[in-house]
């Protein structure tokens, strides 16, 4: 009995070891072909490292041009004034901005951080200076998931894959266009203008069959310049810009591919900046001077209505959503400056009787992405788990989910200028509802992985879309496909009144809504094409204020639930 005993043990003792070597292996498969850490792939260090001009600062996080500060102004500051102040520096000044007062200055030597900020303070001390900043690099990157009187409805005859029209019930290929009542708008196609609309993204492919871009379009700003180039030839077209602009003004030409939702009455126009170094050219980063910049080349050519489906930094928006000082301060200080750079551009415009514009951002797509806390990274957080946390990850133990606001995913989405936010529309996800819908009704709700908070304007379909892709279509999903389906409609109210402000603009959009899609403490309403066009009409003859009360009035007083 004591050697039978002692042999269970023994297989007892050996299949426990087998077990935790199993597992042991299994951990280390899961760790190696883990999610990539997007913070770790382009390393702010290894980032650095790879330019000269560029520095990252370990303790509070900041990746900078080691040699540039952004200068703004004051508005009274005379302009001679202010060129004789430059003049007194030792340094290149870039002035692409000067009729709004942000210049770059360029020392000729690189500088430690404390150099650097010693810098940035002289130079915002002096009496003329309202503010001086780091040039603060973000690392870019797309929202998108790997994965009265009525018209009668208008229904293109573009191809969508043979897809038929039904507004009542939508599926199949068009269903976005379906679900925003698109179809209900383009029935008033007739008494719609021709306005400009834009994108700030990747290259899209200007040769497209379906994309017809503008002639005066600016395609490229060299952020070493800051100089405006129509050349190309260096820059490949990419899926995500033509699947952006594919949903927002895709053309209207009968048979072929899809429609935007502009439905032939947007002139489309893009810009975005590149940085090129030794022949390199990379566009996965900015700062918020270039973001600035790229805005003011589409504003100056009266571009109407600007998406951009991008983010800056998700790992930095999780952790300023979770209190890290870090990257709050990080978001902050670009906003700062963009805020303070298109407050200026608002009042030039107004006070010279230009066009106004509405800027549609993408919300973000990590609401659903684990992170993992570490108090030794700049940020409090990583995006990929080690070893051991891949071992407790077998148990059940997943890190930190949730929470990722809004607010936080571009850095513009935190401008607090009332003329400047009131002009920026940020637009969360839905997708179709499986379960809940039916052959005759199509529900739906608020995707998982979509940011949330109180700067979530509106809704739009983003999951499944489809839309132009390099070369051809194909299906993409994520914020990044429901912000250009707003910004379609914030085109197609302009285009019913182009005298509207961006603001009245993007009262129109929000207060014509259809539905509410709940997220964590929160919802927004789906964006509503037909009704929003048909306030836009009505603002021709009467005030904007009145036609929203008339808007939103109707329907129940009072209602009992039992």
């Amino acid at each position: 009995m004591k050697q039978t005993g002692k042999r269970v043990l023994i297989v007892l003792l050996f299949m426990i070891l087998a077990i935790i070597a199993v597992l042991a292996v299994w951990a280390a498969v899961l760790y190696f072909i883990s999610v990539p850490d997007e913070n770790s792939e382009s390393k702010p260090e290894k980032f650095a490292a790879e330019y000269e001009e560029i520095d990252f600062h370990e303790e509070n996080g900041l990746l900078y041009f080691n040699r540039e500060i952004i200068v703004v102004f004051r508005e009274e500051a005379d302009k001679e004034v202010i060129d004789s102040y430059l003049a007194s520096l030792p340094v290149s000044v870039e002035s692409s901005m000067a009729d709004i007062g942000i210049y770059k200055l360029t020392f000729e030597e690189a500088m430690t951080y404390d150099e650097l900020e010693s810098k940035v303070k002289e130079i915002g001390g002096n009496d003329i200076v309202e503010e001086a900043y780091f040039n603060i690099i973000s690392e870019i990157d797309t929202d998108t998931e790997e994965n009265e009187e009525s018209r009668e409805e208008f229904f293109p005859k573009d191809g969508w894959n043979g897809d038929d029209w039904d507004t009542a019930a939508p599926r199949g290929e068009n269903w976005g266009m379906e679900a925003i009542d698109a179809p209900g708008a383009w029935g008033y196609v007739d008494e719609l203008s021709e306005i400009n609309v834009g994108l700030i993204d990747s290259m899209p492919d200007t040769s497209h069959e379906d994309l017809t871009f503008s002639d005066t379009c600016c395609l490229f700003i060299d952020t070493g310049t800051g100089k405006a180039d129509k050349n190309t030839h260096r820059l490949t077209g990419t899926d995500h810009g033509c699947h952006v602009s594919g949903i927002m003004d895709g053309d209207w030409n009968n048979g072929i591919g899809v429609s935007g939702v502009m439905g032939g009455k947007g002139n489309l126009y893009y810009c975005a900046s590149y940085h090129e170094t030794d022949g390199r050219i990379r566009s996965d980063f900015g700062t918020a001077y270039t973001y600035l910049l790229s805005l003011k080349v589409l504003i100056d050519q009266d571009v109407q209505v600007i998406n951009i489906s991008q983010n800056t930094d998700r790992l930095k928006g999780f952790a300023a959503s979770h209190g890290n000082r870090n990257a709050v301060a990080y978001l902050t200080r670009q906003a700062s400056l963009a805020g303070k750079g298109l407050a200026r551009i608002i009042s030039s415009r107004e006070a010279a009787g230009k066009k106004d514009f509405v800027i549609c951002i993408a919300a973000g797509n990590n609401n659903d992405t684990y992170y993992y806390r570490d108090e030794k990274e700049a940020y409090g957080y990583r995006r990929k788990r080690t070893f051991w946390e891949t071992i407790k990850s077998l148990f059940g133990w997943k890190g930190e989910i949730g929470g990722a606001q809004a607010s936080y995913n571009n850095f513009l989405n935190l401008i607090e200028e009332p003329e400047v936010k009131d002009r920026i529309l940020v637009v969360g996800c839905i997708g179709m509802d499986g379960e809940k819908s039916s052959a005759e009704e199509t529900r739906y709700k608020y995707a998982a992985f979509s940011n949330i908070g109180e700067r979530v304007d509106v809704v739009a379909p983003g999951y499944d879309i489809y839309s132009c892709t390099a070369g051809g279509y194909g299906l993409m999903t994520g914020t990044s496909m429901s912000a250009p389906h707003a910004s379609g409609v914030a085109g197609l109210v302009f285009a019913a009144n182009p005298q509207l402000t961006g603001s009245q603009v993007k009262a129109i959009v929000k207060n014509t809504v259809k539905g509410r899609y709940y997220y964590e403490d929160g919802f927004s309403g789906m964006v509503n094409a037909r009704q929003a066009v048909k306030a836009a009409l009505q603002t021709r003859e009467m005030p904007v204020e009145r036609v929203l009360q008339q808007e939103t009035s109707g329907g129940l007083d009072v209602c009992f639930v039992v």
